[in-house]
Formats: structure tokens, sequence, C-alpha cells
């Protein structure tokens, strides 16, 4: 009856990247490409039925156990026209959409599901090579590192030194990172506990938390090892010896 709903939805679904899913039921369509967890989806029903009637709205997602996760991902089921979310933690996911008529809300309505696929994305290029002690602080490598991924609700930035915590939260500038290589330890700044920086090769390595859509809990999503490491070079002595 109202076909036309999921026909909009799938159109906006698809062009923006959202992927085949490999949930097995609720599926009445599936989008061709997946699209990186924190990217925005734009999604939209029809405006009126096909006798040009009033409609009433309502979305919600689900893994593809069935579980509604529309209190994590939408912040409840969504009543308008237009949905507009970020694609969620990675893994397949079904958006539902019911269309009804407003004046025969129990009996004139439609149901149908399209479902897609969230995915990690890409990680940081890391820095490498060899640094001094008393270099200056730049704004590129190997002080800065940087991930420019898609920025999700609620993401949880982590920037880890040696497998420890150096920088994390949750704004966009939390998204890059300076060490300064000149101090001889840093502050895990979600422990308290104080980690030397020595004069030996050092990792950085990258993390995303975020909301478990099912829990509401704060899970890890992404994990991006260092792919190369960074010596730090200690600076020289000048020191003078009398020879006889």
């Amino acid at each position: 009856m109202f076909n036309k709903a999921i026909f909009v939805a799938i159109a906006l679904f698809a062009s923006i990247g959202v992927g085949a899913s490999s949930c097995e039921t609720g599926c009445d369509y599936y989008a061709p490409t997946t699209m990186e967890q924190g990217q925005q989806v734009h999604l939209q029903g029809p405006a009126s039925s096909p006798q040009g009637r009033p409609l009433e709205y309502e979305w919600r997602i689900y893994l593809c156990d069935g579980t509604d996760v529309s209190a994590i991902v939408f912040g409840g089921p969504q009543t308008n026209q237009d949905l507009y979310f970020q694609s969620p933690p990675y893994g397949d996911y079904r958006v539902a959409l019911t269309v009804r008529d407003q004046e025969f809300p129990n009996t004139c309505y439609d149901v149908r599901g399209i479902c897609g696929t969230s995915t990690q994305g890409g990680c940081p290029t890391f820095c490498c090579g060899d640094v001094c002690e008393a270099d200056p602080i730049t704004d590129t490598c190997p002080f800065r590192e940087a991930y420019t991924g898609a920025s999700g609700l609620n993401y949880q930035y982590r920037w880890l030194l040696d497998g420890n915590v150096y920088k994390y939260g949750t704004a966009e500038s939390d998204k890059e990172v300076v060490i300064d290589w000149t101090q001889a330890s840093f502050v895990d700044p979600m422990t308290s506990l104080v980690h030397p920086i020595d004069y030996v090769n050092h990792a950085v390595s990258f993390q995303i938390w975020a909301p478990d859509p099912a829990s509401g809990n704060l899970i890890q999503i992404k994990d991006c090892p260092s792919t190369c490491n960074i010596y730090k070079v200690q600076k020289p002595v000048a020191q003078i010896s009398l020879v006889i």
C-alpha cells in the first residue's frame, strides 16, 4: 500500500553508502555498499499516501537478532518524515519504517525494513622515525598525530603511548594529539599513573570507544595499533676532558 515509503528511503540510504548486511530476516531491501561508523545517514519517508492522505511515521533500528537499539542510536523511536542519524558502531543493522494513515492508524499501515552494514573505517597514518629530545614541538610529525575519520555521537577518542593513555576525550580536538618528546615522563589521565618516555623506541596507537547500542555500556569500536616506532634520541653532552 505504501511501497513509496521504502523506495524513497532506499534511494537515500544507498546514495550515502550504507552496505549490504548479513541480517537474515526483516530485510525487504539491502543497501549495496558499506559506510563508516559515525557517518551521517539521512532517510526519508513519503510526504503522503498514494491518495494524498496525511501519514504518521515511526522509525526504529534493530540488531540482526531483533534487539531494538533505537534508544541508543536514535534517542528513541523517531516520528518525523525525515530521519537523520549517525551510522552506529560497526556491525549489521536493520532500519524499519512504519507509515500509518492518520485516520486509520490501526488498519491502514505498512512496515518495511532496509538492512546495512556499518564498518570501522580506516586508521591514522602514524608518524615514524627519530626525534631528538631537544627538538622544538611542531604541528607535524613526529609530534602531531591525527585521526581524520568520521566523528560519532558520544565517541571517546584515546591516544596511547606504549600502551598507556596519553590523551583522551570526546571533543573534535581529541581526534588529534601532540606528544611532547622533551618530557621524561607523562601522566596517564585515566589512571593517574606516571610512565617514562625513555631513550628507546616508542609506539603510538589509537582507539575509539562508544556506547554499545544494545547495552549502553562503553565498548571499544576501533583499535589502531602502531604501525611503526618513534625513537627518542638523547641530547649529547659537550663534556671536556683535559688530556695530558
